[in-house]
């Protein structure tokens, strides 16, 4: 089983993004055989937050399928902290169970990314919109 977890802190949106891959070694997902899974943002080793998840939670893709009909399942899951209490010495603990009793634990640090703010809802933070030059050749739009 491969449980491989990657966590980061946008600071002008004061939140933590937390993402979980769980795999087969063949690296097919095995998000199906989850029974149960649990996410831990620490500040140093005291819980700040603590969130269960199951096999429900999985994210299905639907790259190229424009009706939806067909998904496809990577093993996949996300999780969302907006604004936790401290933004340094942050690390995340993700413990899964599967169905046939296998376990596994992983704990890793928060990566820190202050500076990556274009993309980010700028009113979260207080600071002004992004004013984006439309370009009619390129996305379409529209005014409202």
């Amino acid at each position: 089983m491969i449980l491989e977890t990657k966590a980061r802190y946008f600071g002008p949106a004061d939140s933590v993004q937390v993402a979980i891959a769980l795999q087969e070694d063949d690296y097919t997902s095995a998000a199906p055989k989850l029974r149960e899974g649990t996410v831990e943002i620490l500040h140093q080793n005291a819980a700040l937050f603590t969130e269960t998840f199951t096999a429900e939670h999985r994210v299905l893709w639907f790259d190229g399928d424009t009706n939806y009909d067909t998904a496809e399942d990577r093993g996949l899951f996300y999780f969302f902290l907006h604004h936790p209490p401290v933004q340094q010495l942050m690390s995340v603990r993700v413990t899964v169970t599967l169905g046939d009793g296998r376990t596994a634990t992983q704990q890793v640090g928060i990566d820190v990314d202050s500076d990556d703010a274009d993309w980010q809802n700028p009113v979260l933070s207080g600071r002004d919109p992004t004013a984006y030059e439309k370009d009619p050749e390129g996305i379409p739009y529209r005014d409202v």
